[in-house]
C-alpha cells in the first residue's frame, strides 16, 4: 500500500510542476496547483476511507507522514492565493504586508508549541493517541480545515503537521516575495 501512495504522491507533484511551468504565481497557477493538490487528496482519501491498517504502526506512519504530504499542498497554495488576492499595491505597504506574512509560522509555533516540539524533536509517545483514528480526541475537529472533517481519514492531530509543512513552504514563499520587492525597491 505504501508504494501505491508514494507513487500518488510522485504524480500529484509533476501535475503541480506542470501547473507551475507557465508562470511563477499567475492566479490560473495557483488555482492548478490547488485544485491539483485537492484532486490528489480525494484520490488518497477514496484509497484509505474504508480501509483497515494492518497495524497500529501503519496507521501511525500514514496519518504522521504520508497524509500531511498530500493535504499541506491544499493549505500552502490556500495561503499562497490568500496572499495574492490581499496583497497591497503600494511597495511600503507590500512591505508591512510581508513582514506579517513571515510570521505566520512563528504564531503557528507558538500557538502549538507542545506539539511543534513534540513532533519536531521526533516524539513518538503519544503517536497512539494523536495519529489512531480511534483514539483521536474529537475537540481539535474545530481547527480542522473544512476539507479534513471526515473521521474516517483524519485524526486529532494530522492537519497539524500539515499546517505546520504548509507555513514552512510558505515562510519561503514570503521570502523570496520580500526579496523581489527589496531588488524593486533598490532600482528606484
Amino acid at each position: 500500500m505504501k508504494e501505491q501512495y508514494s507513487l500518488l504522491y510522485e504524480q500529484m507533484r509533476q501535475e503541480i510542476n506542470n501547473c507551475r511551468q507557465n508562470d511563477r504565481w499567475s492566479e490560473s497557477t495557483i488555482d492548478c496547483c490547488f485544485h491539483t493538490a485537492a484532486i490528489y487528496w480525494i484520490k488518497l482519501k477514496n484509497l484509505i476511507a474504508g480501509v483497515q491498517f494492518p497495524g497500529i504502526a501503519e496507521e501511525i506512519d500514514f496519518f504522521k507522514n504520508i497524509k500531511p504530504l498530500f493535504t499541506s499542498e491544499i493549505e500552502y497554495y490556500s495561503l499562497v492565493y490568500m496572499a495574492k488576492l490581499f496583497r497591497p499595491e503600494t511597495p511600503h505597504a507590500q512591505e508591512v504586508f510581508w513582514m506579517r506574512e513571515f510570521l505566520r509560522l512563528e504564531k503557528f509555533t507558538n500557538e502549538n508549541a507542545e506539539f511543534y516540539l513534540y513532533y519536531k524533536n521526533g516524539e513518538t509517545f503519544m503517536d497512539e493517541e494523536y495519529f489512531v483514528r480511534e483514539n483521536s480526541d474529537l475537540s481539535n475537529f474545530q481547527h480542522a480545515p473544512p476539507y479534513d472533517l471526515d473521521e474516517k481519514v483524519a485524526t486529532s492531530h494530522d492537519y497539524l503537521i500539515a499546517k505546520l509543512k504548509a507555513l514552512e513552504q510558505y515562510s519561503e514563499f514570503v521570502d523570496q516575495e520580500m526579496q523581489i520587492l527589496r531588488h524593486k525597491i533598490e532600482k528606484k
